[in-house]
């Protein structure tokens, strides 16, 4: 991907086939971290997921079949969808011609080149529950960039206790689960592949389930009531910031629980709930929900191995 306007046209179709830019951006975190693409193309890939939500905005909005739930809930996104477009239609060409953001990216992480591999990320978690399924070569997987790096076809990239070809039994200090195994590394990256993906679809149905307990309930009606109390506040012109400030912490808060720019459903978004007589606090936010929307990067930032942070 040469091409930066073809990079974000993908980032846009990636949004609506995922449904979340948030998704979007920890997949790129993930693939840059594994240099299976470069900070620049995820750049541009990013920015494409921006105005790709849009798109399934609309989408959620005109399933909607009631014409009140409609109106209100299109514009509960509308005004997200009018800062993704202000993004990319602004960020888009300077980032092509310019490269502020990933020029300062660099700058930052030169800094820390040196402190990265020092840090103790979430690996230091996950690792023994990954070491227990699955024990991989990464001398194989790691240069895979390089063309001058040869590999030999028959090089197996999963660590075993046995010879594939002569099943004969080795010694080794693997303890995964798939050590004995005579499978090929195709059959088994599958068979975690499918199994991580029905998880996945198990933890989204568990999500939703909770998501309805909190935003059809008592605490959801409580919340709202609340949120419109400190919405209706009458406070001195000046100071009325501080009031735009509290909206901001609230929707930054509510993003890890709802993701606001893909819940249309009318039981499930809270920011609908507003006020409309208090509609230019729902503005705040929806800001703090995009700054919530970093945590998601973050986490995935440190999902991966301390030495690749600095990429």
């Amino acid at each position: 991907m040469r091409n930066e306007l073809a990079a974000s046209v993908i980032g846009i179709l990636i949004t609506i086939i995922l449904q979340s830019n948030n998704a979007v951006v920890c997949i790129l975190i993930s693939m840059v971290a594994g240099n299976l693409i470069t900070l620049h193309q995820a750049n541009f890939i990013t920015l494409g997921s921006q105005i790709g939500i849009t798109f399934v905005n609309a989408f959620y909005s005109l399933s909607l079949r009631k014409r009140a739930h409609f109106e209100i809930y299109y514009a509960v996104g509308i005004m997200n969808d009018v800062t993704s477009f202000l993004c990319y239609v602004i960020i888009l060409p300077a980032e092509i011609y310019a490269s502020p953001i990933e020029s300062f990216a660099k700058y930052i992480l030169e800094k820390w080149r040196n402190t990265c591999p020092k840090l103790q990320t979430l690996t230091v978690i996950t690792r023994p529950f990954i070491d227990a399924i699955i024990q991989i070569d990464e001398s194989v997987i790691l240069p895979i960039n390089d063309s001058h790096v040869f590999h030999e076809p028959t090089k197996f990239v999963i660590h075993r206790c046995i010879d594939p070809k002569t099943s004969e039994y080795i010694f080794c200090p693997y303890s995964h689960i798939f050590r004995y195994s005579r499978m090929s590394d195709k059959t088994i990256a599958a068979i975690i592949g499918f199994t991580t993906l029905i998880t996945v679809i198990l933890s989204q149905i568990l999500m939703q389930i909770i998501l309805h307990s909190l935003c059809d309930g008592l605490f959801s009606e409580k919340f709202m009531i609340f949120i419109n109390k400190i919405a209706c506040i009458k406070i001195i012109w000046f100071l009325d910031w501080i009031i735009d400030i509290f909206m901001i912490f609230i929707g930054f808060i509510l993003f890890p629980i709802i993701e606001p720019h893909s819940l249309f459903s009318p039981t499930l978004n809270p920011y609908a709930k507003l006020d409309p007589q208090q509609s230019h606090r729902l503005y705040p936010m929806l800001l703090g929900a995009n700054l919530g929307q970093s945590l998601g990067g973050v986490a995935a930032a440190f999902a991966v191995p301390s030495a690749a942070l600095y990429k």
